[in-house]
């Protein structure tokens, strides 16, 4: 159980932010946030005996993903070369949450474990088979690990993990914000191409009078598809902090939460859109098993027939839910949760 005088440590790559903790602070609850700068590009073949290796994997042992697999141990020597130069500057922590714990090395948690008592790792993706393989190799260092899908608990049994959820933390600059007439989505364009439905709605918001912004981060390789709406959406390289997300949402009336078919659990949208009372339109097929699901707040899109049914859902009045119901959900409390014995 978490007392007062107890620090706690969240180890994460990119998403959390020091608002987040500034949150928990304001909570009453000692949390350090290790960010780590971003490692220099990995080049393929910097290196002669990079590239024997490398022929040998790919053609002898057909292993085709072995020069990714050489960029994520560049990677993971930079995190244990950070780590040690953070825990330098810090004594020790009663509690550490690790997002994504497949991301880092048996070293690294050598290291981390000198100075952390409890740590518990959160899944909070979909895994896949490599991951699994790098997990198991750090799971003796966890007390605990969280697996966001549940489908992941029954394909992967050997790491022992327990069902976790996402949250939401709260920013009150943001939740003051004036709702606009707003329709907005930041995210990765994926494989699945999320523009594609992005230009299928387009005509339905604009037949309300709603501004639009639409923001997608180009992180695959694309096949060129007719957008005829592509001048609505705007298409970049670069990722943007996951608070300009948080920001825009804020002072939207109406958000998307666009699932792709690997996912099938309550991603953050779903938990941010409640706290800053905002209308989500999902894929997710789940969402009308939530427990706070309202139909005025979620709309679900599955056909062209749902496609229809948005001008109707984005005039009728957001239903809010009370703090209690949303306790819960708060981050303060989810930590609070998953550190119980």
């Amino acid at each position: 159980m978490i007392k007062k005088q107890d620090k706690i440590l969240i180890i994460d790559l990119c998403v959390l932010s020091q608002e987040c903790v500034d949150f928990l602070h304001s909570k009453e609850i000692n949390t350090t946030l290790l960010q780590f700068s971003s490692p220099k590009d990995y080049v393929y073949g910097s290196s002669l005996i990079d590239r024997l290796e490398n022929i040998f994997q790919r053609i002898v042992l057909r292993n085709k993903n072995f020069s990714y697999i050489l960029k994520y141990k560049a990677h993971r020597k930079h995190y244990v070369s950070e780590l040690k130069k953070f825990l330098k500057h810090h004594k020790n922590f009663d509690y550490c949450l690790i997002i994504r714990p497949d991301t880092f090395d048996v070293e690294f948690f050598k290291t981390l474990q000198k100075k952390t008592k409890y740590n518990i790792g959160y899944m909070w993706d979909a895994m896949n088979d490599y991951k699994y393989s790098e997990l198991l190799k750090t799971k003796k260092f966890l007390k605990k690990i969280l697996v966001f899908e549940e489908t992941d608990l029954v394909k992967y049994p050997k790491i022992n993990g327990i069902k976790g959820s996402n949250f939401y933390y709260e920013i009150p600059s943001f939740k003051a914000l004036k709702k606009e007439n707003l329709v907005s989505y930041i995210g990765h364009i994926t494989s699945e191409r999320r523009d594609i439905l992005i230009d299928q709605m387009i005509p339905y918001f604009l037949s309300q009078n709603f501004n639009l912004d639409f923001q997608l981060v180009i992180n695959v390789k694309t096949e060129n598809y007719d957008i005829k709406n592509k001048n609505l959406i705007q298409y970049s390289k670069i990722r943007k902090p996951y608070t300009c997300h948080l920001k825009m949402m804020a002072r939207s009336k109406v958000s998307l939460d666009l699932n792709p078919s690997y996912h099938e659990e309550f991603s953050f949208r779903v938990y941010e859109s409640m706290y800053y009372e905002t209308k989500l339109i999902t894929t997710n097929k789940k969402i009308l098993q939530f427990p706070l699901y309202r139909k005025e707040n979620f709309l679900l899109i599955e056909n062209q027939d749902d496609l229809e049914k948005i001008p109707e859902f984005i005039k009728e009045k957001y239903a809010p839910y009370s703090e209690e119901e949303l306790a819960f959900y708060r981050f303060d409390n989810w930590l609070i949760n998953v550190f119980k014995p």
